[in-house]
């Protein structure tokens, strides 16, 4: 690798021209190197809690001592005496006090002290004089430079940093070959990368500096804290959370001694401790991170740490920002009373550096402690518009943030018009700019934020129906309500979702390429936004006009490069643009796309109440407001989902009966009120967030029905269950993430190329032992529990890995009997076994990833699905395969990622997850559709068949069996009653049989028929 020597070599000659920050150039195959260099060398994801600090740490708020105001004036006049003491007598002596201001300087920069010391060091240096010692002088204008660029000050920072280029200059360029001076140099090199945004280039540099010895006193020494905090920084501005988390670990260790405050270890360790709370937070663990930046404060109150210092404002600001995504406003309010009492003294200061915190604002918006907005709370969000938190662009989510924060708070207040006006002239481009962009945005509050001022709109437009308030700017409360409901409820899927239909509708696959190439600049524009929003977030201290109007440049060259290729699509393609940015639809809209026979459930539900719409392709839509809460539904599906993922079962007489008149009492409360919409049609769409995401809608009774008490019906174990009128026996269901997607789906087709039938991936081999035992055909750890009553298993296992406080891949148990269903459903398609299936060591991350999967009508992966914290560290949903211990494959880690399914290229009717629990979530219960189906749907996949809860393996053979058999024999059946027509047959006829060839037992109990549900296109192939 040439960089090493390329920078080296030339860096102390043109760190910068005249007085600007040179960029140090790092190339993008450089950066991939040193990427691939890490992580080869030192990468070891950390373990998947933070179990170490809550033992260790107290996270408890308390409050600066009496004695931290004459603590802090002591430093500070300490510092001045060295500073003072580099201005005057002899030149040894100011250089001796010289080298002490630079111990001191690094230490209360920690404390957040950051205008004594720059100003202190540039007084010593102006002491110095000319001709003093040039080695000292560069190293104390380099060390002045890295503290103003990170105190935001990027045009001193370049003066400084010239300043030293020239003193290094005066030392020879033989010195910086010394480890002192390239880590000097290194270190300015990084502060340069960080000005203008080049976030690998400070990546390089910061990593460099730690490679050498950082911490080896006098003064050459350097914080190394507060270096892996700006490392662990720029990990998570580059997406890369888990190497985040695990630089910051690497320094936050906790002190010996509680006592030790003082120790110069200890005030280092803080800053980790801030780095940590961050990189907690970007990977949704947002109890964690609160707990971290709480602890981060209260170590910065035993140092006494100045209170408006950018280390403790920025533990403040995680520590608002992890509540508000838990919506925990009430403890914000409880917390804001502290942080005022601490900053009382320096009332201006809070001002600047928390009023307009959107965090903050939207808790006292929301009232939780004291009833409701008043006047004081309007006035301070108007304050904040017109400061404009850095920023001039009127659309800007912190903006539109607030501007709904004043609609919320003039609700509140009792002013119905001017809540009105607020809300509907921002609403609708809030949610689709926070889910189209900002939903990936690292900085800011994101989907969650959206989802609580979504909330209070419908809130309000519910108490406005029929009023004045709507009436007066011409607005229908009951057809606003609709378009604000149904607007993205589902937002990441939404995203992917409409990027794979898009592409499929292009059918010209030179047209698709290219939509496929906007798609990807647009991720590059999104994480320059994220960039940019981070500084925009940041405190004022740090933030450089020049350096928002760099990367806004940047922004604009990157859009300009997106428009040139979105003119050239749309000329091709006039509908890409409705497809991918889809307006907010009306009932009307969404009905036109409707098919003969078909009608929509739309649901919505919010803490307090529950939206229901029928939609039929002909008649009238029929609409119910049902005074039950997002909380209750959740109890109410738990209650029901015992008996479709029991815990601990032995025997099949474990398996707890379905409480059926609980499910027809859910029937009766959602689908009833509004049947005059839906009960005519033959097949359903169903779009429903929250916990109604988690159950089948097929598996609800349509009659008052109870159970036989005995266990056995017709003489046959579960065979009761066979009279049930269940609504999978009259109505066809498949899943939307969104009304929005219908479009998207009767616009695409398959593109005309030959595909082979399938393609399957199954019972990979997640460490050595159960290849070695698979060998030799011995049973091994089975996912399936022991036999008994007749039965060879009964549901394959979730990964117990959340138990322990370290999982790696080979703790996985192995799903020999996915093995027995890959080949059923091969053998139904016709697939050649040779050429199509991929098990045990052949089901290979490799082989998933370079297999050419667009030339497949149908792409299977039977196997464990993870969602994010299941191993250290996963922070994406992922499909497990063989271990690289087994393959021999140094090049991946035996993890189908979400982001690794998104490059994938696929044609597919069908992509079917038979994995346990893939429609579970992405792990932090966001959405009920698997953060793996949303990355498919990107890929490029129709529909999607996923599982709800861990599934019987022999169930699910014959299930899969007959679904596909029946899609096989005849083609015009769609693939929601391709599958409705299996569940019947799973429920009427299926069983299973012993050995000896007698039935053992009915798969009639909805646990073995009703897991899987379609998500996507329900039609023909």
């Amino acid at each position: 690798m040439t960089i090493h020597r390329m920078i080296i070599g030339v860096t102390a000659v043109v760190l910068l021209v005249g007085c600007q920050a040179a960029r140090p150039s790092i190339s993008l195959e450089d950066a991939q190197q040193l990427a691939t260099e890490f992580r080869a060398e030192g990468f070891t994801p950390p373990v998947r809690t933070i179990a170490g600090y809550r033992a260790g740490l107290s996270d408890l708020l308390g409050q600066f001592d009496s004695d931290c105001d004459l603590d802090r004036q002591y430093r500070v006049q300490r510092l001045q005496s060295f500073a003072n003491a580099a201005t005057s007598g002899s030149t040894s002596s100011k250089q001796r006090a010289a080298v002490g201001l630079l111990g001191i300087a690094e230490k209360e920069f920690a404390y957040g002290n950051f205008k004594d010391v720059i100003n202190a060091t540039k007084q010593a240096f102006s002491g110095l004089g000319a001709k003093g010692n040039q080695v000292r002088q560069a190293v104390m204008m380099t060390q002045l430079g890295r503290m103003q660029a990170t105190s935001g000050d990027y045009s001193g920072a370049s003066t400084s940093f010239f300043r030293a280029s020239e003193r290094w200059k005066g030392a020879g360029e033989g010195w910086v070959d010394k480890p002192q001076g390239r880590m000097m140099v290194h270190a300015a090199n990084a502060s340069i990368a960080r000005m203008d945004g080049d976030l690998p280039a400070e990546e390089y540099f910061l990593r460099e500096v730690l490679k050498l010895p950082v911490g080896n006193g006098g003064y050459y020494a350097m914080n190394e804290d507060e270096i892996t905090a700006r490392l662990s920084q720029n990990l998570v501005l580059q997406g890369r959370f888990v190497e985040a988390e695990l630089a910051a670990k690497q320094m936050a260790t906790i002190p010996p001694e509680e006592g030790s405050y003082d120790t110069f270890v200890f005030v280092n360790t803080v800053l980790s401790f801030g780095a940590l709370a961050d990189a907690l937070y970007v990977q949704n663990r947002y109890d964690d991170a609160a707990y971290m930046a709480r602890v981060t404060i209260n170590r910065h109150y035993k140092q006494c740490s100045n209170p408006d210092g950018i280390p403790l404002v920025e533990a403040w600001r995680t520590l608002f920002k992890a509540l508000g995504a838990q919506g925990k406003w009430d403890e914000i309010q409880d917390v804001l009373t502290i942080l005022m009492r601490d900053m009382e003294p320096l009332s201006d200061r809070f001002e600047d550096l928390f009023a307009a915190n959107p965090d903050i604002l939207l808790a006292r918006a929301l009232g939780v402690t004291d009833g409701g907005a008043d006047d004081n709370l309007i006035r301070d969000v108007d304050a904040a518009l017109v400061a404009g938190l850095v920023t001039d662009d009127e659309n800007a989510p912190v903006i539109m943030e607030l501007k709904l924060i004043k609609a919320i708070a003039l609700y509140r207040a009792g002013r119905a018009d001017l809540a009105m006006n607020a809300f509907h002239g921002s609403m609708i481009a809030y949610l689709n700019n926070a889910y189209t962009q900002n939903g990936s945005t690292k900085a800011g509050g994101g989907e969650g934020r959206a989802e609580y001022f979504r909330q209070a709109y419908m809130e309000f437009l519910s108490s406005q129906q029929g009023r004045t308030a709507a009436q007066n700017i011409g607005v229908s409360a009951g057809h606003e309500l609709f378009r604000i409901a149904t607007l993205i409820p589902s937002g990441k899927v939404q995203k992917s979702f409409m990027a794979s239909a898009a592409r499929a509708a292009a059918k010209d696959p030179v047209l698709a390429g290219l939509v496929r190439q906007a798609q990807d600049l647009n991720e590059q524009i999104l994480n320059a936004v994220d960039f940019l929003a981070f500084l925009e977030t940041a405190t004022l201290d740090q933030v450089d006009p020049k350096q928002l109007r760099s990367i806004r440049e940047r922004i604009v060259l990157l859009n300009g490069a997106k428009e040139t290729l979105d003119k050239e699509t749309l000329d091709r393609f006039p509908d890409y643009a409705d497809l991918m940015n889809p307006k907010a639809p009306s009932i009307d809209d969404f009905r036109d796309n409707l098919k003969p026979g078909e009608a929509a459930l739309v649901i919505h539900t919010t803490t307090d109440q529950t939206y229901i719409w029928a939609i039929p392709k002909r008649g009238e839509t029929a609409f119910a407001m049902i005074d039950i809460r997002r909380d209750g539904l959740a109890d109410i599906v738990d209650d029901l989902r015992l008996a479709l993922d029991p815990k601990n079962i032995t025997s099949l007489l474990d398996i707890p009966d379905f409480d059926v008149v609980k499910a027809y009492g859910l029937y009766q409360l959602l689908l009833e009120p509004v049947q005059a919409g839906w009960k005519d049609a033959r097949n359903l769409i169903v779009v429903a967030q929250g916990p109604l995401g988690l159950l089948p809608f097929s598996l609800l009774p349509t009659e008052p029905v109870s159970l036989p008490v005995s266990g056995v019906g017709n003489g046959l174990l579960f065979a009761k269950y066979r009279d049930i009128p269940w609504l999978a026996r009259s109505h066809a269901v498949a899943i939307l993430p969104s009304v929005s997607t219908l479009k998207a789906l009767r616009s695409s087709s398959v593109t005309s190329v030959a595909r082979r039938p399938f393609v399957g991936f199954g019972d990979p081999y997640f460490n050595v032992l159960q290849a070695s035992l698979a060998d030799q055909e011995a049973l091994v750890q089975l996912a399936a529990l022991s036999p008994q009553d007749g039965a060879e298993g009964l549901l394959r296992s979730v990964p117990q890995t959340r138990a322990v406080d370290s999982a790696t891949l080979g703790l996985l148990p192995r799903l020999p009997d996915t093995r027995s269903e890959i080949m059923a459903i091969a053998t139904a398609l016709g697939a050649d076994m040779k050429r199509d299936v991929f098990l045990g060591r052949d089901a290979s991350e490799a082989n998933a990833k370079s297999r050419d999967l667009s030339g497949y009508k149908v792409v299977s992966f039977a196997t464990h699905g993870l969602v994010p914290g299941d191993l250290n560290g996963l922070t994406q949903p992922a499909l497990a395969l063989s271990s690289p211990l087994v393959t021999g494959d140094d090049n991946n880690d035996g993890l189908l990622t979400m982001g690794e399914v998104l490059g994938l290229k696929l044609n597919a009717d069908w992509v079917v997850l038979s994995a346990c629990n893939t429609a579970a979530g992405d792990g932090q219960g966001a959405e009920a559709i698997s953060g793996l189906g949303r990355a498919f749907f990107y890929a490029g996949t129709r529909a999607l068949l996923v599982s709800n809860w861990p599934v019987h393996s022999a169930a699910t053979t014959e299930l899969m069996t007959a679904l596909f058999s029946i899609q096989n024999d005849n083609a015009t059946v769609g693939r929601s009653e391709a599958l409705r027509q299996t569940r019947t047959h799973m429920i009427d006829t299926a069983v299973y049989k012993n050995s000896d060839g007698s039935d053992a037992f009915s798969y009639a109990h909805p646990i073995f028929w009703a897991p899987f549900v379609i998500v996507g296109d329900g039609g023909t192939q």
